[in-house]
């Protein structure tokens, strides 16, 4: 087929990428050839579910806190088919209403605190698509808190806006316990 697209053999970084671009830019340009697009998404898809997403020992701590503030969330979750760190779930958990990613090291550049470039664009991403529900943990910050009270202190400032929204008396109460 002469209008068929090939990637050949692309890495999946490079899938993620062009999925993400592709993801980002749809709005802006609403012509991509569909082929092009249905392909892209095909190969991460494909890609994304065969590849095994580690679970760091940040992600795990943030985890342990989250369960602590006894909310809904799933850890490691497809979202947009992304992966997503956290999904925030309506009190009734019946609906998806937010997400926290968790930046550790393999998140920035080296020697900077600059985000890499597939952070950034997934961070953009999801930032248009959640607002204000979007979260983010970065291993810097987390590892300046004592363990215990500052780190659920931290989260329940951290996910305000989630708590109002879903959880308003227990974010009550646990405001007047934190003070």
């Amino acid at each position: 087929m002469e209008n068929s697209v090939h990637f050949g053999k692309m890495e999946m970084n490079e899938i993620q990428r062009l999925y993400f671009v592709m993801l980002y830019l749809k709005d802006f340009l609403p012509r991509f050839a569909p082929e092009f697009v249905q392909e892209i998404q095909h190969q991460f898809l494909r890609e994304s579910n065969r590849s095994l997403h580690a679970i760091s020992f940040l992600h795990t701590d943030v985890i342990q806190y989250l369960k602590k503030l006894n909310i809904n969330f799933n850890s490691e979750e497809k979202l947009f088919g992304l992966a997503i760190d956290v999904v925030l779930y309506s009190k009734e958990g019946e609906e998806m209403v937010g997400a926290i990613e968790i930046h550790g090291y393999q998140h920035f550049l080296r020697n900077v605190e600059e985000m890499t470039g597939d952070s950034w664009l997934k961070h953009k991403l999801l930032t248009l698509m959640l607002g204000d529900m979007y979260f983010e943990i970065e291993l810097v910050n987390w590892d300046l808190l004592a363990p215990g009270q500052s780190r659920l202190e931290f989260l329940t400032q951290l996910l305000k806006p989630y708590l109002d929204k879903y959880y308003p008396s227990a974010n009550s109460e646990a405001q007047s316990t934190l003070n």
